[in-house]
């Protein structure tokens, strides 16, 4: 996984990203790349989460070339670079048939491995005895993940694609798939089923979990302050590039002066901004609905001897339960934005670029920390890379690794920039050392 901040105010936008890589299910990890600047001579950086890799793909090295393809063209806003840059992505030469077949078969593979999941755990849970009959609830499980598909909309570029003609094409792949995963309990009906859930899981907002993020943050031509563009990308499917715009932070257009945006693992930022930990507000407000369930019923049943409430005067009560819980939530939302969340944002309002930068570098520090002194596996960590982009500056690296030894390399920072002399060159070595 990853930790990637972005910390914005009216004057720049500075993005901060650890460099930790797992490796499948290993354990592993290893440092790598994941901030990056789109182009060379315009202020616009882009971020990158979740799978490193387009179609197999290093995303390193997809941005490296639209940069050439980029050129000196500018665009009117973040929102154009995106666009843009997937625009190429969809037309390059690495989205091929071959790849395109192999990406629909991956979604399609972790669509059935969520419903496998789903189906152990819940036989798990009826392993004392009792067990469902194996057939219907693969069914039933089918079912929900295919009505949760459905709830969560279409993803805007999927609109005008075919997905019943795509599956069809590949239903022999597809079904293989399926065997896979059900080997004992395929018929024609679960097969069926199981195609229509994969037609719906290609058009649909809700990804696979190999998907990628893209955050791309920065200036347009046209932008006098910093905006943000998140994309989530799940690859190349038929002649598309399945993404979704998640999140746009504009502080122009928005009326606001400042944002704190983490993506991926972003707990801890929530929970230095919030002041609260979500996950203990969800756990207590669990624990309050059944705790006045509990009571109200027994006040209730204990006023007169014998009396058991209904399902229809539980389920009322639990109505009215639910409801005073909303309110509850949103008032600790609203204590916790006006005690906690406005004061943040109001400092941040006024930041330099320098503090800028320490803000986001620190809010990734909090996660990679949490991490390195728990039990959990260390998904965050290494070197942070940050840069604070500007107006006027452009895009800054303030803290950048490099896999090489920069005084031992002249002649890369030569061939960067091939007009410059050896002594140029040197300053900029001992710029990038400093």
């Amino acid at each position: 996984m990853t930790a990637e901040v972005a910390v914005m105010n009216t004057s720049a936008v500075a993005l901060a990203a650890d460099s930790a890589m797992s490796v499948g299910n290993t354990g592993k990890t290893y440092p790598t790349n994941k901030l990056f600047a789109l182009s060379k001579h315009h202020p616009i950086g882009i971020m990158v989460y979740n799978n490193a890799n387009f179609m197999n793909v290093p995303w390193e090295t997809i941005v490296k070339m639209y940069r050439q393809q980029l050129g000196m063209s500018p665009k009117s806003k973040v929102q154009d670079y995106a666009e843009d840059f997937l625009g190429y992505v969809r037309n390059a030469a690495i989205c091929t048939d071959e790849q395109r077949q192999s990406n629909l078969l991956r979604i399609s593979q972790d669509l059935f491995q969520r419903i496998a999941r789903d189906v152990r755990a819940r036989l798990s849970d009826h392993s004392s005895g009792g067990a469902p009959d194996v057939p219907d609830l693969i069914h039933a499980v089918a079912t929900e993940h295919m009505n949760a598909l459905t709830s969560a909309g279409e993803a805007p570029s999927m609109q005008d694609i075919d997905a019943a003609a795509l599956i069809s094409a590949h239903e022999n792949q597809v079904t293989e798939k399926i065997a896979r995963c059900f080997p004992d309990h395929m018929d024609a009906s679960l097969l069926q089923l199981l195609l229509e859930a994969v037609e719906t899981a290609i058009t649909s907002r809700r990804l696979s979990r190999g998907f990628s993020g893209l955050v791309l943050a920065g200036f347009g031509d046209d932008e006098i302050f910093p905006s943000l563009v998140e994309v989530m990308t799940d690859g190349a499917v038929g002649d598309v590039v399945k993404a979704d715009k998640r999140i746009t932070y504009d502080l122009a257009r928005s009326g606001t002066h400042t944002a704190i945006v983490p993506f991926a693992q972003s707990e801890m930022v929530d929970r230095f901004m919030k002041g609260v930990d979500e996950e203990l507000l969800s756990y207590l407000t669990n624990y309050i609905e059944a705790l006045l369930i509990r009571r109200i019923s027994d006040l209730f049943e204990g006023e007169e001897a014998g009396v058991v409430l209904d399902e229809n005067q539980l389920s009322a009560i639990r109505a009215v339960v639910q409801n005073e819980l909303a309110d509850f939530r949103r008032a600790t939302d609203s204590f916790c934005r006006k005690r906690f969340v406005n004061p943040i944002l109001n400092i941040v309002r006024y930041l330099p670029k320098e503090e800028l930068a320490s803000m986001a570098e620190a809010l990734v520090n909090l996660t990679s920390l949490k991490q390195r002194v728990s039990m959990e596996e260390e998904t965050v960590g290494g070197p942070i890379d940050v840069a604070v982009i500007s107006k006027g500056d452009g895009f800054i690296w303030i803290k950048r690794k490099h896999y090489f030894d920069p005084a031992l390399n002249r002649d890369y920072f030569e061939r960067r920039s091939p007009r410059r002399t050896p002594q140029e060159a040197t300053s900029e070595v001992q710029a990038v050392q400093a």
